[in-house]
C-alpha cells in the first residue's frame, strides 16, 4: 500500500510501505536498537507499525519498548510526512551484553 500526499496543483507525493520501512528501521538505529524488525502499513493518510525488538541486557523492557514507540511516532511521521496512528512493540529477547575484549583468567 502507499499514502499519496497531494500538494494542490503542484502534483502529489507517493510514499510506498518500502520506504516507511527503511525509515522506522533507521530510527531504531538512532536509539541503539540495530537488529530490530518493522512490518509497515498505509491506510489512507496513516501509518502503522509493528515492530519486533531485543532489548539490551540489562535495560528496562517497558522503557525500552515506550522509547521505541514514541521514537517511531515522531520520527517515522516527520521523515514521511503522514501521521503514524499505532506503534505495536513485540520483545523477543534479550540481547547478552557484548563480552570484554581481551582474555579472562
Amino acid at each position: 500500500m502507499t499514502a499519496v500526499l497531494h500538494a494542490g496543483d503542484l502534483g502529489r507525493t507517493t510514499v510506498s510501505e518500502t520506504v516507511v520501512r527503511a525509515l522506522a528501521t533507521r530510527a531504531l538505529r538512532e536509539i541503539g536498537l540495530a537488529d530490530a524488525k518493522v512490518d509497515v502499513q498505509i491506510r489512507g493518510q496513516r501509518i502503522f507499525l509493528a515492530t519486533r525488538l531485543r532489548v539490551p541486557y540489562p535495560q528496562s523492557v517497558s522503557r525500552t519498548a515506550t522509547k521505541a514507540r514514541g521514537h517511531l511516532t515522531e520520527r517515522v511521521g516527520a521523515l514521511a510526512g503522514i501521521p503514524v496512528q499505532r506503534v505495536d512493540v513485540l520483545v523477543t529477547a534479550l540481547a547478552r551484553p557484548e563480552r570484554e575484549k581481551g582474555r579472562v583468567r
